[in-house]
């Protein structure tokens, strides 16, 4: 694994960056367990993981050695468009072969998606919640994890792990709500990673 070569002179030094995004994803998982008690629901969670990954990143990356130490500089951008483009489109043929599937064997609308997706023209704001969920797992967290020694490997699985979990801290409420109406948490799957309606 190739990062970005950094440069000597530190604009947010490791230690600050570990710690705010620690600090981020507590927030995140105490907003979405604090709002399951409260008519807000998860929302409060959701626009805490928007707003704050987007800001931490707008925050670190401030200068040109920032934007290096969350690797959104240097290296090899043209590879990176290249492996991130080509797992995008398959992760995106495998959700539209699946979507596709489900309906063939007689699954049922999902409403919930299609009240939020659709009705409440949550769609358009949907990349902006996918940036800010890979600069924060794949830029803030995974680079300083590599920069403070941990083996890539590992880091790979932290995040991957982190970045689960962090669905049901968005949606536990869902997930349960879901579970609580008969349906399986896995078919019923926008419970899992949007409030529900």
């Amino acid at each position: 694994m190739n990062s970005p070569t950094l440069s000597s002179s530190s604009s947010a030094p490791l230690t600050l960056r570990l710690l705010l995004s620690f600090a981020l994803v507590g927030l995140i998982w105490l907003s979405g367990l604090v709002g399951h008690f409260t008519p807000w629901q998860e929302w409060p969670a959701l626009f805490v993981y928007v707003a704050g990954s987007l800001a931490l990143v707008l925050f670190l990356g401030r200068t040109g050695t920032g934007r290096q130490q969350i690797w959104l500089a240097g290296g090899n951008a043209g590879r990176s468009l290249f492996w991130g483009a080509l797992a995008g489109a398959v992760l995106f043929l495998m959700d539209i072969t699946n979507t596709i599937l489900y309906y063939k064997s007689g699954g049922a609308p999902m409403v919930e998606m299609q009240t939020l997706l659709v009705h409440r023209s949550l769609l358009y704001l949907f990349p902006i919640l996918i940036l800010a969920e890979e600069l924060l797992w794949r830029g803030v967290l995974f680079s300083s994890l590599i920069e403070k020694g941990f083996n890539p490997h590992l880091t790979v699985l932290l995040t991957t792990v982190l970045y689960a979990l962090n669905h049901f801290a968005r949606c536990a409420g869902g997930y349960y709500r879901a579970r609580a109406h008969g349906h399986d948490g896995c078919s019923h799957w926008c419970s899992w990673w949007l409030p529900c309606a």
